[in-house]
């Protein structure tokens, strides 16, 4: 159970951070959430590219996306500088935003620890 449980945070990682530093870059408000939802669409356009490809969907074929994705995100998106005009928000006014992510990351775990990845899952 402690393999599956840290396979699903290393993967949880790697589908977040490259998005999170996309919108880090973007000075989106809430760069956590956006990571999210852009690592999920990510993760399923290259899903849905393996089945097209009649690929397997394996731990082989599917982390290499995830560190190629963090390498480039590393490389590419510089972290914009402080506007001093503009003072940046807290993400404390913005907290109820946050809410939603509490269970999904609980389902995240539980399908990383009891269900192994099929399909478009």
């Amino acid at each position: 159970m402690i393999p599956d449980l840290l396979w699903g945070t290393a993967a949880l990682a790697l589908l977040v951070f490259p998005g999170w530093r996309f919108a880090q870059s973007r000075t989106v408000p809430l760069p956590a959430v956006a990571g999210l939802l852009i690592g999920a669409v990510g993760l399923l356009l290259w899903i849905l590219l393996l089945q097209a490809l009649g690929m397997p969907l394996s731990r082989a074929t599917v982390l290499p996306l995830g560190f190629l994705a963090t390498l480039a995100s590393l490389v590419s998106f510089k972290l914009p500088q402080p506007d001093t005009a503009h003072p940046a928000s807290s993400w404390r006014a913005e907290w109820p935003l946050l809410l939603p992510l509490i269970p999904a990351f609980g389902v995240i775990a539980y399908r990383a620890i009891a269900q192994p990845l099929f399909g478009v899952d």
